[in-house]
């Protein structure tokens, strides 16, 4: 039996079933599923060859799902794609070849006729930052006064953030979180989303409270330093003998010469390098083994050498899934 994508003639919202396919024994999508609202932008964030432009060729009918092809009900007619219908009346797709220069008056002109699901391939991925912003702003208007649901394929999770409302993250075939941008960077369930959504200190440490405790401490394996994480749930805890990934972004890491509160979960740190990146400068930290970024503003007094003491709040440290 072939699966089914349900679409409102009303309001051409997109609620996709589970999806797979597959290349010989080679699972590229296992039971990938996807909910786009009319009038919003899903980005597809995902590391290159995690399936991306595989799925959005399956929902256009430019490929055939694993093990059947794709059943639409289109106002109220059932439709199958196939992978020879190029130009399908349900989803229109839209790529670009390796070699081919991005043409913003054909841009623009897809999105003024654009209508129903629009499926977009990382078109923007060349454009200059000045581009990127305007035509950002075409695909997010475009949703919106034409009730369109819009899937944006990328790699990177800058654009993502900028063009959509919402992503899901693809890896290892599936969907492995879904959210805000705001929820996707700021609370990744793994260290494979933390990763791929920006700068980030993964830390692998070993829970030392019971799970009833209102402040998990943790121990890290590298450098013995005891941390106090956010609060969670048993099943996020994970075993007690077992290691957990544990994760804070640079800008959430402080770096202190002064005084400084224990609960900030202190630790000293030597100052092993930095990385100027324009409006920020990344400050790289060793504390006892354990290598850890930070992000500032300004460096002020800081130089290769240097011992300072360094405050990882707990409310900043995130406990992933390994």
């Amino acid at each position: 039996m072939s699966a089914k994508v349900a679409v409102s003639a009303a309001r051409m919202a997109l609620q996709t079933p589970s999806i797979s396919k597959r290349y010989g024994n080679n699972w590229v999508l296992r039971d990938v599923s996807l909910l786009i609202a009319p009038g919003k932008v899903l980005a597809l964030l995902g590391a290159p060859n995690s399936g991306k432009t595989t799925l959005l060729k399956i929902l256009a009918g430019r490929e055939q799902a694993s093990p059947a092809a794709i059943d639409i009900d289109w106002n109220g007619a059932n439709v199958t794609l196939h992978p020879e219908q190029k130009n399908s009346a349900v989803a229109r797709f839209f790529g670009r070849s390796e070699r081919q220069e991005f043409n913003g008056a054909r841009f623009q002109q897809l999105m003024d006729g654009a209508a129903g699901i629009l499926l977009l391939d990382d078109v923007l991925r060349d454009c200059t930052e000045t581009e990127l912003e305007t035509h950002a702003d075409s695909i997010r208007n475009a949703a919106r006064d034409r009730d369109l649901s819009v899937i944006y394929a990328t790699s990177n999770f800058q654009m993502a953030a900028l063009v959509a409302d919402r992503i899901a993250v693809l890896g290892k075939g599936t969907v492995l979180q879904t959210g805000t941008p705001e929820l996707i960077y700021g609370s990744p369930h793994t260290p494979e989303i933390a990763r791929l959504s920006g700068r980030c200190n993964i830390v692998e440490a070993r829970r030392l409270t019971s799970s009833k405790s209102d402040s998990p401490e943790f121990q890290t394996i590298i450098g013995s330093h005891r941390l106090f994480t956010e609060r969670a749930d048993v099943a996020k805890l994970g075993p007690i003998n077992r290691n957990v990934p544990l994760a804070i972004r640079p800008e959430n890491v402080e770096i202190s010469f002064g005084a400084s509160f224990p609960e900030d979960n202190l630790v000293k740190a030597t100052v092993t390098g930095t990385m100027f990146l324009g409006p920020t400068t990344i400050v790289e930290l060793d504390a006892n083994g354990l290598r850890l970024e930070a992000m500032v503003f300004r460096v002020v007094g800081l130089t290769v050498g240097d011992e300072c003491m360094v405050a990882l709040p707990p409310d900043r440290i995130r406990i992933l899934v390994s």
